[in-house]
């Protein structure tokens, strides 16, 4: 744990000097290069933790099915089940040497966790506000700010190859938010089209190659502390290519619910094939 911190220091502090000089910069297509200059740090980060990860024998990855073809040239849209904070350490790991690096849309509140939440709005994550309590105005502030971050995103997605992850659920599952939900899935929480449909739909000129990934924790779903104390033996990931997906809002809802069921009962069957 202190070698990922200490490291994510150093390169959060890389970030800052080559966001200070962008900042000085009016030349777009500079700006552009400096915007990849900044994504090494976060490459040469996940190397480190994928060696680590590794080298002291944290775990296990176990594939059930190959990993796609490296293309780090290309744009990706990746989605997700969602249980722990180790999932995205995870998945930045395992897409490290075949996608562009990994960015996703984080909760606002994020943008103060120390070094890391500015370095993350400086490489161009979109940070939204999920809910608000209060007036009609107050929402509708929200959806205009929301709006915004989401654009800006946008500009830097198309500029430059990137993988965008959406946690489709929104939120980790946890027994207590499946209860409170009234889930109808047995190992998913329902899910959100917002910011999926919008990567979507924004990135179509790019044509970006669609992977569904399904995480499964053997055991317990560790936290990411016991995650990083080696305290799960196992993982399996599953990879599927995802062809095509309708964008008009009902198909994208209907496509959305039927694919998601599937996926739920494919949970199952990777959970029996721990104890085989």
């Amino acid at each position: 744990m202190t070698v990922i911190a200490v490291t994510a220091i150093f390169d959060c502090l890389v970030i800052y000097v080559i966001a200070l000089v962008r900042a000085l910069i009016t030349i777009r297509s500079f700006q552009i290069w400096l915007d990849g200059l900044m994504e090494k740090p976060v490459d040469w980060w996940v190397g480190s933790n994928r060696f680590l990860i590794k080298a002291l024998a944290l775990t296990e990855f176990r594939f059930i099915t190959e990993m796609p073809k490296a293309d780090r040239d290309s744009w990706y849209v990746i989605t997700s089940n969602h249980q722990s904070w180790a999932d995205i350490l995870i998945l930045q790991v395992i897409f490290r040497d075949v996608s562009p690096i990994i960015k996703f849309f984080t909760k606002r509140e994020l943008i103060w966790a120390p070094f890391v939440g500015i370095a993350m709005y400086l490489l161009g994550f979109p940070y939204v506000q999920r809910k608000v309590t209060g007036s009609q105005t107050n929402r509708e502030k929200l959806h205009e700010s929301n709006k915004k971050s989401m654009l800006r995103a946008r500009d830097r997605f198309i500029e430059r190859p990137v993988a965008v992850l959406s946690f489709l659920e929104g939120t980790r599952f946890t027994p207590e938010k499946h209860q409170r939900t009234a889930s109808p899935y047995k190992h998913l929480l329902k899910p959100k089209i917002g910011g999926f449909a919008f990567t979507l739909d924004h990135l179509e000129e790019r044509r970006p190659k669609i992977l569904d990934v399904t995480l499964l924790y053997e055991g317990e779903v560790p936290g990411f502390w016991d995650f990083l104390c080696g305290k799960c033996r196992q993982v399996q990931i599953d990879i599927q290519s995802v062809d095509t997906i309708p964008l008009q809002p009902n198909a994208l809802n209907e496509w959305l619910t039927a694919h998601w069921q599937e996926k739920d009962n494919h949970i199952d069957q990777l959970k029996a094939s721990f104890h085989k």
